[in-house]
């Protein structure tokens, strides 16, 4: 069976999606991955706990694009495929989605119908119960509100946000923190510190948040009242020693030698490995640096309390 996911095209081209089970769905971003590290382009962002990023649009009736502004659309977070859910619904429920460059969009039929996509002049098809995976946003989409044309049913309409205008583009992430954002603060200090943090109802023991409209931010994950892990999907925010999302396996050994720990991928996948920074001076043992690999390349990196930071980085189910 052949998959594919959407490349830039500039002649208009017809693909076909495969059928949505959990078994096509992990091949398809494993060839997503294998084609972007063959052309040089950054793979998907595979987040070490997508139960943190996990959330799906549903299309609703077609609206005009013209009419929308930032306010009115959801900001995509984390590195997993966003999720858009096309539904046989009369009323819109989510008109656009602000993505990053490095972001894709995952298009789920669960109606009953065939579904016909145009984007960037390409066709594509995708049957009852299939889904398809696109390119990063950054290849096929211009600045701002993009029209997907579709049929039967309407799409949320994709909004590309520039890199430029990430919140912490250059912020370095350290052992405890990145840029002004340290490990322990409480969510009014992060807000202040990064400009922007939507917090839930107090008393929440564990919530993970992101800067609001800003789909390049990083995931925080609070715990008990203070940020306990700090992950990273966005190409750009780097180490002090200049590693981050593209790096290779050989960089961070480079970088770090035998400061790092290598470990297997808590879900056993064989591709992936956790490449783990242990702190050499006492006071720092609290913390750990887990750069998160997929064939041979950095795709998130985390900072955070010990415990916290290797294999529960996200909040418990439930």
């Amino acid at each position: 069976m052949t998959t594919r996911s959407l490349a830039r095209a500039s002649s208009s081209t017809a693909v076909t999606a495969v059928p949505r089970t959990a078994k096509a769905a992990l091949a398809l971003i494993a060839i997503a991955l294998t084609a972007a590290s063959c052309s040089g382009e950054r793979p998907v962002l595979l987040p070490p706990n997508a139960t943190t990023t996990a959330t799906t649009l549903i299309a609703g009736t077609e609206v005009e694009v013209a009419a929308l502004t930032e306010a009115d659309c959801v900001t995509a977070v984390g590195g997993t495929p966003w999720q858009v859910s096309i539904e046989a619904v009369t009323t819109a429920v989510v008109p656009c989605v602000l993505l990053g460059a490095h972001q894709r969009i995952e298009y789920i039929n669960n109606t009953a119908e065939v579904m016909s996509l145009d984007i960037n002049s390409t066709s594509i098809t995708i049957n009852p119960t299939e889904s398809f995976i696109t390119e990063p946003a950054g290849t096929i989409f211009q600045p701002g509100i993009n029209e997907v044309g579709s049929s039967p049913h309407p799409v949320s309409a994709p909004w590309f946000v520039e890199a430029a205008r990430n919140s912490l583009n250059g912020a370095l992430v350290g052992l405890a923190g990145i840029g002004d954002v340290d490990l322990g603060l409480a969510p009014a200090e992060v807000t202040a510190a990064s400009g922007g943090l939507p917090v839930p109802a107090s008393g929440t023991p564990c919530f993970v948040s992101s800067i609001e409209g800003d789909p390049y931010s990083p995931l925080f994950t609070f715990r008990d009242g203070g940020v306990a892990v700090v992950q990273v999907f966005t190409p750009g925010q780097l180490t002090r020693s200049d590693i981050g999302i593209g790096s290779t396996e050989g960089d961070v050994l480079a970088a770090y030698g035998q400061q790092i720990e290598s470990q297997p991928s808590p879900d056993g996948d064989p591709n992936k490995k956790l490449l783990v920074f242990v702190p050499v001076d006492e006071a720092d043992q609290v913390h750990r640096l887990v750069f998160e690999l997929e064939n041979d390349m950095v795709v998130s990196l985390r900072n955070g309390l010990t415990q916290f930071a290797v294999t529960d980085p996200g909040c418990p189910a439930g």
